[in-house]
């Protein structure tokens, strides 16, 4: 399960860095750290298999190796904008699809008739989240 994990870790951001890589920026010295950044978290994920950690230490360590990532990049973002991006809104959670008037909460079928979260999660989260369910049956199963 450890090596699913920081396998697929490693193999996503690795895509999404190569992918990133083949595309310029207005801003070439943020891109090349963002870059930078990317590939180092890439080998980071591999860090827990030659440390020999547990499977709970491993998860841990690869949380941890994301919220740097995650925050690296948004002030690099910032860095490259000048600003946070427009775009960008704080607030509360929302449903991906409305509720039905009568208050039937089927997912199969949505009052809009759209699928539920359609065109939002990309093939690479959809895949390392699929990873991260396999590493937690894995590690609950072993306990």
């Amino acid at each position: 399960s450890r090596h699913l994990l920081c396998g697929g870790a490693c193999l996503t951001w690795t895509m999404v860095t190569l992918a990133d890589a083949c595309h310029g920026d207005f801003a070439p010295r943020v891109h090349f750290a963002r870059l930078g950044a990317q590939a180092t978290a890439a080998l980071a994920f591999l860090a827990p298999l030659g440390w020999g950690l547990s499977a709970f230490l491993t998860e841990c360590w690869l949380v941890a190796v994301m919220v740097v990532l995650l925050t690296t990049q948004l002030l690099l973002e910032r860095l490259r904008l000048g600003d946070w991006p427009d775009t960008w809104r704080w607030r509360k959670p929302q449903l991906w699809m409305p509720r039905r008037p009568n208050g039937d909460h089927s997912c199969c079928t949505p009052a809009n008739g759209d699928a539920i979260g359609n065109n939002q999660v990309s093939s690479q989260e959809h895949f390392f989240t699929v990873l991260l369910a396999v590493m937690v049956l894995k590690s609950s199963l072993i306990v």
